[in-house]
């Protein structure tokens, strides 16, 4: 059998506009409730905020790190890690 090569991001989810998928709902969001409060332009500036602030934490930083990061602070973004136990529980006995 002869080995193949497997590009690097086959498994990564699809773009949304350049971004990725929990970026641009986000900032899709931002700017609906800038609709939905009469501020279109507020929602617009939220969403580049929060575009670029994505772009930062992204830059040098490991794949999940930004998802590890809320899960720590108790914000479960992904129902898988409800496996996991909480991020206060501190000690484990056998």
């Amino acid at each position: 059998m002869d080995p193949h090569h497997v590009p690097k991001g086959m498994d990564s989810p699809v773009p949304i506009f350049f971004w990725d998928p929990p970026e641009a709902i986000m900032a899709i969001l931002l700017i609906g409730l800038g609709i939905v409060f009469g501020s279109l332009l507020g929602g617009l500036v939220l969403a580049m905020i929060c575009l670029s602030a994505a772009k930062k934490l992204k830059e040098g930083a490991k794949p999940g790190q930004a998802q590890h990061v809320l899960w720590s602070k108790g914000i479960e973004f992904d129902p898988r890690l409800k496996m996991f136990p909480g991020p206060t529980r501190k000690e484990f006995y056998n």
